[in-house]
């Protein structure tokens, strides 16, 4: 199941929006001043896909005090 997940998202990919993603991505930061130099501190977003039990595991420990 995760395995689908994954390959759908990257089936949604599409190479004109990564770009235009990554120049959003790169003017905001620098907007932000969340850059160290010249070196963004961001390069990438992904999503994290988990599973229901990895999901149920995070829930759980995030609710725990």
């Amino acid at each position: 199941m995760l395995e689908e997940a994954i390959a759908h998202y990257h089936s949604l990919l599409d190479p004109p929006m990564a770009r235009a993603s990554w120049h959003r991505l790169a003017a905001e930061m620098r907007a932000g001043r969340l850059y160290f130099g010249e070196r963004p501190l961001a390069t990438v977003l992904r999503p994290r896909m988990l599973t229901r039990d990895q999901y149920a595991l995070v829930a759980h420990a995030h609710t725990r005090p």
